[in-house]
């Protein structure tokens, strides 16, 4: 068996691939975000004051890491912490203002770089890939 014929290793190889396509252009665009501070951003432009938690479940981070990044964001000035009004044991996480500045700019870079991607692809193809790595997460998710 030949790993660069294993659909799961393609998807990691492409994945791979993209990541670094668009992290090289933040680099040089001299933002500096890494891979799980983006999609911390991500998740937080879409629904600011998300517990700890809930970030956990949407960003699939190990709990240690997520604390880590998160503390890294807050000495970054990117996000600030506060109690949770329904549960005192825990936090909500807001974006500050200079996250919220970089929004339009990191998207664009990401829909550019997809975009490029995913160039010469039919749209019908890329439902098909979406359909079949939708079952994929969910088979996984099920074992």
């Amino acid at each position: 068996m030949n790993l660069d014929d294993i659909f799961g290793f393609k998807l990691y190889k492409n994945f791979s691939l993209l990541k670094g396509l668009i992290f090289e252009e933040f680099h040089h665009k001299k933002i500096d975000i890494n891979f799980e501070q983006w999609v911390i951003l991500n998740r937080l432009w879409d629904h600011d004051g998300l517990t700890q938690h809930a970030l956990l479940e949407l960003t699939m981070q190990k709990k240690g890491n997520l604390t880590r990044t998160l503390k890294k964001m807050e000495e970054l000035s990117l996000l600030t912490k506060k109690n949770n009004k329904d549960d005192l044991r825990s936090f909500r996480i807001f974006l500050c203002p200079k996250a919220k500045n970089l929004k339009n700019k990191l998207r664009k870079i990401v829909l550019e770089k997809i975009s490029l991607a995913l160039k010469g692809i039919d749209k019908e193809d890329l439902k098909i890939a979406n359909r079949v790595l939708d079952q994929m997460e969910k088979n996984i998710r099920s074992i």
